[in-house]
C-alpha cells in the first residue's frame, strides 16, 4: 500500500482539528477546553496523528507547545483544507439555494 494512500484511511479531520487548536492556544490543556473535549483526548489526538505521519509535529518548550518544521508545514496545508471544505460548505448551501427556489418560483 501507498504511505500517501495508508495516511489518508487513518487521517481524520478530527486530527487537524486538533493540531490546529494545540498550535493556537500553545498548549494542550487550553486547547481542550477550547475544542470541549479532554486534555488526554487533546494528547491521544496528537500522538495518533504524528505516529500515522512518522514525524513529530510539536516539540516542549518552558513557554508551551510550538509547531516543528513537520508540524508547520502540516499546519500549512491543514489550513487549507479547512479553507476547501468550508467554501466546498458554501457552495452546496448556494446550490440548495438556488435548487429551492427554482422549485417554489415556476
Amino acid at each position: 500500500m501507498h504511505r500517501a494512500a495508508h495516511i489518508s484511511r487513518r487521517l481524520k479531520l478530527r486530527h487537524l482539528n486538533v493540531l490546529l487548536a494545540v498550535a493556537q492556544w500553545g498548549n494542550m490543556a487550553r486547547a481542550a477546553e477550547h475544542l470541549a473535549i479532554s486534555q488526554p483526548t487533546v494528547s491521544k489526538a496528537i500522538a495518533d496523528l504524528e505516529n500515522t505521519l512518522g514525524v513529530r509535529l510539536l516539540d516542549r518548550r518552558p513557554q508551551g507547545l510550538e509547531l516543528t518544521l513537520y508540524g508547520r508545514a502540516f499546519l500549512k496545508r491543514s489550513m487549507a483544507i479547512f479553507n476547501d471544505l468550508r467554501t466546498s460548505v458554501t457552495e452546496l448551501e448556494s446550490l440548495a439555494t438556488a435548487v429551492q427556489r427554482s422549485i417554489l418560483i415556476p
